[in-house]
């Protein structure tokens, strides 16, 4: 990997995150029609196009703006490492096992509410690709590559991890209080942290890429709270809540927990490597 000038690496960075704003606009213009018509279609449509685009744009700002080779960012074949998917995978349920057992949850009845192609569309592909696939390969294949040039792995991931919080906030509930605020902002950057090293580790973007399609997913289907409700797949019903451990209606996202877990996560990963670098 070449060396950058700061100069370069903010450059590259303000790029990559305008191309990850502004392709979803720019690609969702002319489907307008298509959306209209069908909107599950448009989705299908969509959600590809806007993948392949944002990656296509960090591997121009790598290949042509930092004249550097894009592998040397993880941006790589696509290839899992199942130790990596297994982890990811189990992440979230991890979480909600342990809010579970913190606020005496038990597992409700799977909601019925669930017609396949909505579901299918909406819960998988939007939820689950849309976002996830574009921020791992800007956050993590461009800016996180460029800060740990000059950063340690802790202070690159931790700086990557505040921008991804920041850019977020926009698209949350704007009706803040310094609690929801503050367990909103720890969890992104806690999770964007984990991401982070597991790039790392992994020496690929896909991992990391795959933990924020499975959490994305998760988020979307499960429902913890005092009362069942229809539209989610998985009910946990807990006997008493307390926002800060359940989410309240942040989910997932917003419980303290996630964050907890994560860092911890994160925590494992760094004493691995720093053995494997011994």
């Amino acid at each position: 990997m070449k060396e950058q000038s700061w100069g370069k690496i903010i450059a590259a960075t303000l790029l990559g995150l305008l191309g990850l704003f502004s392709t979803q606009i720019i690609l969702g213009f002319p489907l307008v029609p298509l959306f209209e018509y069908n909107q599950n279609l448009g989705v299908l449509v969509f959600v590809p196009f806007v993948n392949i685009s944002v990656i296509l744009i960090a591997y121009l700002i790598i290949r042509y703006f930092l004249k550097d080779n894009p592998s040397a960012y993880g941006l790589k074949r696509v290839s899992f490492n199942w130790k990596w998917v297994v982890l990811v995978t189990l992440l979230p349920l991890i979480v909600t096992a342990i809010i579970a057992i913190l606020l005496g949850g038990k597992l409700g009845a799977i909601g019925t509410n669930f017609p396949f192609v909505e579901t299918f569309v909406g819960g998988i592909i939007y939820t689950g690709f849309l976002g996830s696939v574009t921020e791992e390969v800007i956050f993590h294949a461009l800016i996180y590559p460029l800060f740990r040039q000059k950063l340690s792995v802790w202070w690159a991931a931790f700086g990557t991890a505040i921008i991804f919080a920041l850019v977020h906030l926009p698209n949350d509930n704007a009706n803040w209080t310094i609690t929801t605020f503050s367990q909103f902002f720890f969890s992104a950057v806690a999770i964007a942290i984990l991401f982070a090293y597991i790039t790392e580790s992994s020496d690929s973007i896909w991992n990391a890429a795959w933990g924020h399609v499975i959490w994305n997913i998760m988020v979307y289907f499960i429902n913890i709270s005092p009362k069942w409700q229809d539209n989610f797949l998985i009910n946990i019903i807990i006997s008493k809540d307390v926002p800060l451990i359940s989410g309240g209606e942040g989910g997932l996202t917003g419980s303290i927990i996630t964050p907890l877990v994560c860092l911890l996560g994160s925590a494992a990963i760094a004493w691995r490597l720093k053995k494997q670098r011994i």
